[in-house]
């Protein structure tokens, strides 16, 4: 394949580009148009004859064909930019309405820059859908989806959303692009250990250090004794010292971290120095060439770089003969307090929690679709209140974020027939990932085989569909259940979530009973512990389920059950 790589100073939006193309008349038929940061492992062949057929058909009134793909809401791979509603026609796929249209690929016809040059006002292409959209009745034009089931599909259009994907890489969802392809093709061989550690054969690792799962380690790179490693990216010739502690760490080319250092879900570029007993917590980038400590701590969603931010930049200019140029080091001094007395770099926002700088990490870094909600409605509650400032807002709950993503992975385990084995390592990279307690592990789980339910088969339909999808999804993740639940603690913080979930899951009034004989015909709860969590005082929210008729008579039952075996 060879590729041409066309360009210009004055092209400086998606509409500029795709005018260029139309007038150097480079698009003679169909393309396929691709973001920049997208990554997939579909084929385009069939999507391609359907696009064209469908022109045939209809006489060349569909100009682009949407690909899209499903994630579930507050997915990790989603940013707040990427999320999109949309209305489509059954029938034929025809795009009828949308809010916002941030794809993964697109299958044109050679009319589209010819449009965008007719109507110059075209920047973005969601001035070109709404512009489709609204003159459809008089030039006919329509726009179609095709919504990607099967495939791996995602952008990585903020840093949250690359750390995910290198994530799914490590997990194989991008096969056959997988670190084995891509390491093969460079001529390193790769060493292929359990819960996907790939180690490249050129690489070391010291005694003692465990590297625990969805770890990437590259050609040349050396870690010490003592260390951990989990969820990591390790490029090419990096030196990691002893007692190294990296989590869901991204490390690229020729990165050295000191002795004793930890490195949380965090960027580091090429040719980083992180010295010895330093810290870098969540969602921090470590831009070329910076150097930190030692005994130095970022604060979460910071950025160092070798340049001055831009407004520091201006003033330095404004006050100045010298010209300062773009790419050149700034003669200001670096500050100790900010990377260390032997450090070298400039922090651009000091923390996601300041009100200014938050925005820039946000920008930087990228909120997921459950944080941007949390921030909405916190800003929300700012505008419609004139009184003084409050507290700033928590960072996001990790036991939220762990359940997130442990419905994400049980939703696909039904769609996608994944092992229980397979399902139980995914939970638990996201309870380590996460560091929830093996309770909240329970409570989830518990939780969501009570919701998943009416998520199948609606929240209005009987209860005994409503039981039979319950029972299941029992039977089909006992091993997964049976994994966590063991001790009398496990039993008692099962029936804790089934209170809970009672109070918000109409589905549950009236059946409770049912549901819990369900639970203790699998055997996940024992007749000792539903009595013993019955026999404890209710709480105010409680109340009511203790005097359910259904649990009612299912307790009864049990201590009938207790009272024969006894005498028996």
């Amino acid at each position: 394949m060879v590729v041409h790589v066309e360009g210009g100073p004055s092209l400086r939006s998606l509409g500029d580009v795709l005018r260029d193309v139309d007038a150097k008349s480079l698009a003679r038929s169909d393309f396929l148009l691709l973001s920049a940061d997208a990554i997939t492992n579909m084929t385009f062949c069939g999507l391609l004859h359907e696009h064209r057929q469908r022109r045939q058909r209809e006489r060349n009134v569909s100009v682009m064909t949407m690909v899209l793909s499903e994630c579930a809401p507050g997915h990790p791979v989603r940013c707040r930019d990427d999320d999109v509603v949309v209305a489509v026609e059954t029938a034929s796929n025809r795009l009828l309405h949308y809010q916002r249209v941030e794809g993964h690929g697109r299958l044109r016809f050679p009319l589209v820059p010819q449009l965008f040059t007719d109507n110059f006002d075209y920047q973005t292409l969601e001035d070109f859908v709404r512009g489709v959209l609204i003159n459809e009745e008089i030039l006919g034009n329509q726009i179609h989806v095709q919504l990607l089931r099967e495939a791996y599909a995602a952008r990585a259009g903020c840093l949250q959303a690359y750390s995910s994907i290198s994530l799914d890489v490590t997990r194989r969802w991008l096969y056959p692009h997988v670190p084995e392809t891509w390491l093969g093709q460079r001529g390193t061989g790769l060493l292929l250990g359990r819960h996907n550690v790939y180690r490249c054969s050129g690489a070391s690792l010291g005694a003692g250090s465990v590297v625990q799962q969805d770890t990437v380690i590259g050609d040349g790179t050396t870690v010490g004794s003592g260390c951990f490693i989990t969820r990591s990216v390790i490029g090419r010739n990096c030196v990691i010292g002893n007692n190294v502690r990296l989590e869901e760490a991204l490390l690229w080319d020729s990165v050295t971290v000191g002795d004793d250092s930890t490195v949380q879900r965090s960027v580091l570029c090429d040719g980083v120095v992180v010295k010895p007993e330093c810290t870098v917590f969540p969602r921090c980038v470590l831009s070329f060439g910076v150097i930190l400590g030692p005994c130095a701590k970022l604060a979460e969603g910071t950025a160092v770089s070798l340049h001055l931010p831009e407004e520091v930049r201006a003033d330095d200019e404004g006050f100045s003969d010298d010209e300062t140029h773009v790419g050149e080091m700034s003669p200001r001094g670096y500050i100790e307090t900010d990377v260390g007395m032997e450090g070298k770099g400039y922090v651009w926002c000091a923390s996601s929690h300041d009100e200014i700088d938050g925005k820039v990490a946000a920008t930087l870094w990228g909120l997921s679709v459950a944080e941007a909600k949390e921030l909405g409605e916190s800003e929300e509650s700012d505008s419609d209140t004139d009184t003084e400032e409050g507290p700033p807002t928590p960072p996001p709950d990790d036991t939220k974020m762990f359940s997130v993503e442990v419905m994400d992975s049980m939703q696909r385990a039904v769609d996608e027939c994944v092992s229980c084995e397979n399902l139980i390592l995914e939970i638990n990279s996201s309870k380590y990932a996460y560091n929830v307690t093996l309770r909240d592990v329970t409570q989830t789980l518990t939780r969501i085989v009570l919701e998943m339910p009416s998520l199948r088969t609606g929240p209005d339909a009987p209860p005994v569909k409503y039981l039979a999808s319950l029972k299941q999804l029992l039977t089909t993740w006992l091993p997964v259940f049976k994994n966590y639940i063991k001790k009398a603690s496990d039993h008692l913080d099962c029936l804790a979530a089934v209170e809970e979930a009672w109070s918000s899951l109409p589905p549950l009034h009236g059946t409770i009973g049912k549901v819990l004989m369900l639970f203790y015909e699998s055997e996940l709860l024992d007749e000792e512990a539903i009595l013993r969590w019955f026999s404890q005082p209710p709480s105010s929210n409680s109340a009511a389920l203790h005097k359910d008729l259904g649990l009612l008579k299912f307790i009864q039952w049990l201590k009938e059950a207790e009272e024969e075996s006894s005498d028996d």
